[in-house]
């Protein structure tokens, strides 16, 4: 039996996809199981394969279940462009590039549609490479496009050097794209590389990381082939039994017992099509023959299918952190529900949108430019309530400061350095209260403080 058809299915056989002469359990050329961990030759190809990730996905329903939710729940994430540091939307001339080319990245797509694809990507392969359509040498804010390119049509083309070298361009030559019949080159300046492993794959130069399927391969292949098995048995059980002469009945066991030639078999068949369980056919049979019917039947619980299935999706959700509560849909209380809904964006979901977010700034350079890229996800209602207390949180906070500047403790840079603003011009001075009048410690603010920081109180 040929490894596809042990993997993925006789579906995934039958629709052409198949190595042949490679099997799914290592074996040599007798036949015989080979031990891993002795030798080397083993003829087992496994989920390390680009080709066979990507079939994963498409005949395996549960991974791409949570593959699918997991990228349904990132492209929740609305994508804005900060002044470094502070949550003030920047206004920037290159901000306001960013901006623009993250709503529309390419002509194909919208944001959702693009971070989709890419996050898909990531949780198929373990990376998604990200062409900037660009001139070279330019600033990559004024790209025209981004574009998520197929991993499985991508090859890296490494230096050779990696430890001690600074700069990506010096641990990547180029990436090698075959695509639509068409082979180009791509400077490794052109491609944001935007990754989701922690174990780095050595086929590939220790570039990119391994896929998270790697080590999937018995529960995505215990999947197959117990729907499969499930599949056979609804569809190709055979008869449910057989009518037959009943030997008990008749005191002469052979008397009267002749063998129906094949007609009268065929007769009897049509006949038999009169009874069933529907409304317009027969439910009770009446004769005096002496007849015996002998059910034939396979209990399908011996073959632990069900058991196998829950395990394989158990394992799955377990490898991609995604909770099984999720997955199952199951009658757990709201309270479960709700707990699973918001780990799985504050342990799975936002972290990872914000590695991506930093890989982006990394290329197009926000940190010269004193910008940062966050997707917002506070709008949720499962994390309405954090968001809440976030906001409590700063207003004590700001209250607190306030009290602290007002008494003379801290200068005005220290109350913005408090709250996360960077520090202004002859901002090193401490709070003096007015002699004349009292005024709220925010009453000379500049107008484009929006923070609520207090200004500095001076005597002539």
């Amino acid at each position: 039996m040929g490894f596809i058809n042990n993997l993925f299915g006789t579906i995934a056989e039958s629709a052409g996809i198949g190595f042949s002469d490679t099997n799914f359990i290592p074996s040599d050329a007798d036949g015989g199981i080979i031990d891993l961990k002795h030798d080397a030759d083993a003829a087992w190809l496994g989920l390390k394969s680009k080709v066979l990730q990507r079939y994963a996905y498409e005949y395996c329903a549960p991974l791409a279940t949570v593959i699918d939710r997991l990228t349904e729940a990132d492209v929740n994430g609305v994508p804005e462009i900060y002044k470094k540091g502070t949550d003030n939307i920047s206004q920037s001339d290159f901000s306001i590039r960013l901006r623009k080319l993250f709503a529309v990245p390419n002509p194909m797509q919208t944001y959702s549609q693009f971070r989709a694809q890419q996050t898909a990507y990531k949780k198929i392969f373990g990376w998604c490479p990200v062409i900037a359509i660009k001139a070279p040498k330019i600033d990559g804010s004024f790209a025209t496009a981004l574009w998520n390119l197929p991993p499985w049509a991508v090859d890296i083309v490494g230096t050779g050097k990696m430890l001690y070298q600074r700069d990506i361009t010096e641990i990547v030559k180029e990436y090698r794209v075959n695509l639509l019949g068409q082979s180009i080159s791509v400077p490794s300046s052109d491609m944001i590389l935007l990754q989701d492993g922690n174990f780095q794959d050595e086929q590939n130069g220790y570039i990119t990381p391994l896929s998270k399927l790697v080590g999937l391969d018995f529960a995505i292949s215990n999947f197959c082939v117990a729907t499969e098995a499930d599949n056979v048995l609804l569809s190709k059980k055979g008869p449910i039994g057989f009518i037959t002469h009943d030997a008990s009945a008749v005191k002469d066991a052979i008397s009267g017992y002749l063998p129906l030639t094949p007609n009268e078999k065929n007769e009897v068949q049509k006949d038999l099509q009169q009874y069933g369980l529907t409304v317009r056919q027969w439910q009770h049979l009446i004769t005096r023959q002496a007849l015996k019917w002998v059910p034939m039947g396979f209990d399908s619980k011996q073959l632990g299918t069900k058991e196998t299935i829950i395990q394989a999706e158990r394992t799955i959700c377990q490898r991609f952190n995604y909770s099984y509560i999720l997955f199952s849909d199951s009658d757990s209380t709201y309270a479960n529900q709700e707990g699973a809904h918001k780990t799985l964006y504050q342990n799975n979901v936002i972290p990872n949108n914000e590695a991506d977010m930093r890989e982006y700034a990394r290329f197009f350079g926000c940190e010269d430019n004193k910008v940062e890229i966050k997707c917002e996800f506070s709008h949720l209602p499962v994390l309405q309530e954090d968001e809440f207390k976030k906001q409590e949180a700063q207003f004590k906070q700001s209250q607190s400061l306030d009290i602290d500047y007002k008494n003379g403790t801290i200068t005005i840079n220290e109350y913005r350095t408090a709250k996360g603003l960077e520090p202004i011009t002859n901002g090193d001075t401490y709070y003096v209260a007015p002699q004349t009048q009292q005024n709220d410690v925010t009453a000379n603010a500049d107008n484009s403080n929006t923070n609520n920081e207090p200004t500095s109180q001076t005597n002539s």
